[in-house]
């Protein structure tokens, strides 16, 4: 076995972690208030409508406290808001709101200009392998969560 497959969960886990500090870095640089998780939580946000906290938890894999942490942030800075849901009022949906939708609108023109960087010189042919496989990889995931 060659050393890129003993190594795959440390390389793995240093990419996404540095492609995380690389994105926050430039979102901080652009004056945008963002870090990756909640830039994360907001696009959750834009794929479904009535999303619970619950939802986000299970689609982020954390817990239920720590998305309700970034979401008391976010909703204290008016980026999303919380409303009850008509047939159970316990059940409070998140949504973004257009402040937050303008915010999430900057903050993605910046992490595509660091995926551009990162991306370069690399062929798209690997790159389709690696979101080929990449895939793969969090649907075996999912199935161990």
């Amino acid at each position: 076995m060659n050393e890129e497959k003993k190594n795959f969960g440390m390389t793995l886990g240093r990419t996404a972690i540095l492609f995380g500090k690389i994105v926050e870095a430039q979102l901080e640089a652009a004056n945008i208030d963002l870090n990756i998780q909640q830039l994360m939580l907001l696009s959750v946000l834009t794929t479904k409508d009535h999303l619970i906290q619950q939802d986000l938890a299970d689609f982020m894999k954390k817990d239920k406290s720590a998305v309700l942490r970034a979401i008391d942030v976010l909703e204290q800075r008016k980026i999303i808001a919380r409303t009850s849901d008509a047939d159970d009022r316990r059940k409070k949906i998140i949504q973004i709101t257009r402040s937050g939708l303008a915010l999430l609108e900057q903050a993605r023109i910046v992490e595509q200009e660091v995926i551009t960087k990162l991306q370069a010189g690399i062929p798209e042919a690997d790159l389709a392998t690696f979101y080929r496989v990449s895939n793969l990889l969090q649907q075996n995931a999912c199935k161990q969560v």
